[in-house]
């Protein structure tokens, strides 16, 4: 699903919530690898966005011991700077 919206440019997958959550942050408290692999494959998708605790995506996926997820945040990062 995220990938069909990703088609269309209107779609904000930056969007924070009221803890200043993006989509990304939220697929990694509950650990949807899934839909983190979904998100990072999209260019549009930010990854130095901060919460209202100043976590990003990476510092939250640490901070919660999700290590596997952290990894595939750092390749997802490597990846974008060629």
């Amino acid at each position: 699903m995220l990938t069909t919206l990703s088609r269309y440019r209107s779609v904000n997958f930056n969007l924070q919530d009221n803890k200043g959550d993006t989509p990304l942050m939220q697929a990694i408290h509950g650990s949807r690898t899934a839909a983190i692999e979904t998100l990072l494959a999209l260019p549009q998708v930010y990854l130095q966005i901060q919460n209202h605790k100043g976590q990003t995506s990476l510092n939250l996926a640490k901070d919660t011991g999700r290590e596997r997820i952290a990894n595939m945040i750092q390749e997802a990062m490597s990846r974008r700077r060629g």
